[in-house]
């Protein structure tokens, strides 16, 4: 049985960003794996946010092997002062993240219009 899997397309050297210095600086590989998997999250999540939920934290803590304190620090420090993610009062998310999907929808857009106008034309040379 194949399990279907997902991708998205990221920087290839993200470690040459200066907030990415910033939080290895900081937090070291568990700060990056932590921002990755929060990235993660994102891009599966249909609204493309991550609440702020209790059982959010501990269940990150758990997949990344530390504390639930640890996680809310990294995921701070994430907001600010690195800018990497936002929040609000009740979820947080990536302007980068969001900047994909529209990407994504606007291709979309444009192949569903392309076909369309081939099929058109398809029609009329069937007419002629």
């Amino acid at each position: 049985m194949s399990k279907e899997t997902f991708y998205f397309q990221h920087d290839y050297e993200p470690t040459s960003d200066p907030k990415i210095q910033a939080l290895l600086s900081e937090y070291g590989g568990l700060g990056y794996g932590v921002f990755w998997r929060i990235i993660e999250m994102l891009h599966s999540s249909e609204c493309h946010r991550v609440e702020l939920k209790d059982y959010i934290f501990t269940a990150l803590a758990n997949q990344m092997q530390t504390d639930v304190e640890r996680i809310k620090l990294i995921i701070n420090y994430l907001i600010d002062p690195c800018e990497l993610l936002m929040k609000d009062a009740n979820n947080i998310w990536s302007t980068r993240v969001d900047r994909y999907f529209e990407w994504r929808r606007d291709i979309s857009e444009k192949r569903s219009e392309a076909g369309r106008k081939g099929g058109q034309a398809s029609a009329k040379q069937i007419q002629a």
